[in-house]
């Protein structure tokens, strides 16, 4: 039969797959999602979940996996959507015994109402500064990271990330105009 691999990450974690990427983009009225797995063991299915925070996911579909495979599968998923302004999507892979493994989070968000907003400097060393157009009053500034989860919230101006682990990350601000998202490198 099949070879299965597994690769080991940090500590001796097995992942059941090898997801090479997980990505979507917006079509019309439709949010489409792509991912690729590089090889998969034991890998039973999986959920795909949206959120409208970022913080609470909720099961919307499960697409059934291939079980064992050392060849590169590719997988969609159309979601037809509501005139929400932003979505979150992740996948929450499971195996046969049960075990669970979360992707990284695709961020698919309606047009935006041009909202001249600069964030600077990207990439970040120790703060970012963001910069609104006259008319833009109240604003909410989340950081998130690419595991989807709150690093830190403000209604600052100047946010600082100094505390912040290296990488990517996810400004979004909420105004009353739109939501903005923008990925930010902290070095």
């Amino acid at each position: 039969g099949d070879v299965a691999f597994s690769y080991t990450v940090g500590t001796c974690n097995l992942l059941p797959i090898s997801l090479k990427n997980f990505t979507g983009y917006k079509n019309a009225e439709k949010n489409v999602l792509k991912w690729i797995t590089a090889t998969e063991t034991n890998n039973q299915y999986f959920d795909i979940e949206r959120s409208i925070d970022g913080i609470s996911f909720e099961k919307i579909a499960t697409v059934k996996g291939n079980g064992n495979t050392t060849s590169e599968t590719s997988y969609s998923y159309v979601d037809n959507l509501s005139e929400q302004k932003i979505f979150y999507y992740r996948l929450k892979q499971v195996d046969n015994n049960g075990n669970v493994t979360l992707s990284n989070i695709v961020i698919l968000y309606a047009k935006q109402n041009n909202l001249d907003v600069m964030i600077y400097p990207n990439p970040a060393k120790n703060k970012i500064n963001i910069q609104y157009p006259e008319n833009i009053k109240n604003h909410q500034i989340r950081l998130f990271n690419m595991f989807g989860q709150v690093m830190l919230e403000t209604v600052a101006n100047t946010v600082d990330v100094s505390n912040l682990p290296l990488g990517v990350y996810i400004v979004n601000i909420e105004t009353e105009r739109g939501t903005i998202n923008q990925k930010i490198i902290k070095q």
